[in-house]
């Protein structure tokens, strides 16, 4: 019986608090590093109940305050689940300090350490949307390609574990060799490619807890020989939970494109992707709008299919670049159903035209934002004035 069954179970049938039942739900929880159980980490040193008040005491190995504070609200969530809890009162111990050769690469935000797979990789880009079904994984897939069609070397991750579609639309298959202990990705046309999807049975499902999912995710981004890359980008699914957390705890994510189509529904879940990467400390490149129109091959004119101005929306909302708007375009269709990128198979496409100026922009507005960095700018923005 998992976390949330055991406290469906005793929300049902009781209106106090059990003190046992609490313990039992703690010792579930996993440490958000090695995934090893509280139970049996022997971590829970103190519990006390009184009325509505739960008070505890947690003492973990964390590498960061950042860690800390994601576990206290990890265990938040889970007790607050029990009907009777009014307040909680959690103090999470550290019981070591971060090793000396554990090398931190941001002053914003967590302080992830950098892993040995990780030690050539110049850049992570997030590609999200909070949201699915606009084109997240086609906008990351080809944007990858169109990448390495100019000259970059670059890798792609799926981290949707539920619902992974990189590998059947770039034709990847699993990994057979390793190098150093560490995962030798496929590679497609000079960009290498991991997903949780090529450890698995094709077609069967991925049910598995949320933490255990997390776990996944850490395992595909430290565990694989990434080698020298310039960009490293990692296709998000939807939502703003644990991978997402995840991911930002593990690794130093340089900076993030947003991904919507025009409709306002759209936008519904992708401000909350925004604010999830405010609240990281990740800087936005900017919006890629999906969908955008269709390019009529009769009048050559374009033709807005959905009602809307997702990109603009945010763009005035949140000062955002917009970096590309990608057209509705069968070919794109076509091409990711023969697994092979739009840039190769219909070169001359109207998707592929707009996803190689998405790279463009990228590398641009990429080497703009490290530029600023450097000179101890926070936040910089570009404005053109005519004399």
């Amino acid at each position: 019986m998992g976390i949330f069954d055991k406290i469906k179970r005793f929300t049902k049938s009781s209106s106090g608090i059990d003190k046992q039942m609490l313990i039992e739900v703690l010792e579930s929880l996993t440490h958000p590093e090695n995934g090893k159980s509280f139970k049996n980490l022997g971590c829970i040193k103190g519990l006390e109940v009184d009325g509505g008040l739960v008070s505890l005491k947690l003492e973990l190995s964390l590498a960061s305050q950042d860690m800390k504070d994601a576990l206290k609200d990890s265990v938040a969530r889970a007790l607050e689940r029990f009907s009777g809890v009014k307040k909680l009162e959690i103090d999470v111990v550290s019981t070591s300090k971060p090793s000396a050769t554990q090398t931190t690469v941001s002053k914003q935000g967590p302080t992830p350490v950098v892993f040995k797979s990780l030690e050539g990789v110049k850049h992570i880009i997030a590609v999200a949307s909070g949201k699915g079904g606009v084109g997240k994984s086609s906008t990351a897939v080809n944007l990858a390609f169109s990448l390495a069609s100019q000259g970059k070397k670059v890798g792609i991750l799926d981290a949707d574990v539920y619902g992974p579609s990189v590998s059947m639309m770039t034709s990847a298959k699993r990994p057979t060799d390793m190098l150093d202990d560490l995962i030798v990705p496929p590679q497609i046309d000079g960009v290498k490619i991991i997903g949780a999807d090529m450890f698995s049975e094709p077609g069967s499902a991925q049910m598995l807890r949320g933490p255990m999912v997390a776990q996944i995710v850490k395992q595909l981004l430290t565990q694989v020989n990434w080698g020298e890359l310039d960009y490293l980008l990692i296709d998000y699914p939807p939502g703003t939970g644990d991978i997402q957390l995840t991911i930002s705890q593990t690794v130093n994510v340089s900076s993030a494109i947003i991904v919507t189509t025009p409709q306002e529904v759209s936008l519904l879940d992708v401000r909350k992707a925004v604010s999830m990467f405010s609240t990281l400390k990740v800087p936005l490149l900017g919006v890629v709008e999906t969908m955008s129109y269709f390019l009529c091959d009769g009048c050559d004119k374009q033709h807005k299919i959905f009602p809307g101005d997702g990109a603009e929306s945010l763009q005035k909302q949140y000062d955002l670049a917009i970096l590309a708007k990608i057209p509705m375009d069968p070919k794109l269709a076509e091409s990711a159903d023969k697994s092979k990128p739009v840039i190769s198979f219909a070169p001359a496409s109207p998707a592929a035209s707009a996803f190689n100026m998405l790279a463009e922009q990228v590398v641009i507005t990429q080497a703009s934002m490290d530029d600023a960095l450097k000179r101890g700018l926070a936040h910089f923005k570009l404005e053109w004035k005519a004399d």
